[in-house]
């Protein structure tokens, strides 16, 4: 069976350009032009409202990357996560592989992440809505979720903040 996937989140260079080096104080400098195709932004949106309207879902996410450990080889690192969505207010993931294996649990009034390699957990309170609680985890405690970013009630909105460049591959197939 083939599977299709939009390459449009990976087509669009997320390179916001504020805070992300230190200068020295200056004259202020014109904003960062944007220049991102209308094929990109149309398929985004459409995904964004699409991802946005679902009462509930979840997917699964395979990520491969390369670690290159000092003086070592360069070796290849697999992880696998599931995430549930039920609007507004729970989310439910799994995170399992070469470098993760936690779950974790948003009900509307907790976030709880259980570490199942060492079995120890922590709880937090958490506001009451998915937004809400992602705005919180990172603005307090700096925790970016992977794939967070998808889960927001408008998607389009969170990944499109800061885009300087965008545009449209096409549709890659997978075997």
């Amino acid at each position: 069976m083939k599977r299709y996937s939009w390459m449009v989140v990976a087509a669009l260079a997320l390179a916001p350009l504020a805070g992300a080096q230190e200068q020295a104080p200056g004259p202020p400098s014109a904003p960062a032009s944007r220049s991102v195709e209308a094929r990109a932004e149309q398929e985004l949106k459409k995904m964004g409202e699409f991802l946005g309207k679902l009462p509930h879902f979840a997917l699964e996410a395979e990520e491969t990357f390369d670690e290159l450990p000092d003086g070592q080889l360069r070796r290849q690192l697999t992880n696998v996560r599931r995430v549930a969505v039920e609007r507004p207010n729970h989310v439910a993931a799994d995170a399992t592989g070469d470098t993760l294996n936690r779950a974790s649990w948003y009900d509307g009034r907790t976030v709880t992440v259980l570490d199942k390699e060492h079995n120890v957990y922590a709880t937090i309170e958490a506001p009451g809505t998915i937004d809400a609680t992602f705005d919180k985890l990172e603005d307090e405690y700096g925790v970016v979720l992977p794939l967070a970013d998808l889960l927001y009630s408008d998607p389009y909105a969170v990944l499109m903040a800061g885009v300087t460049y965008g545009r449209y591959l096409g549709i890659h197939q997978e075997d």
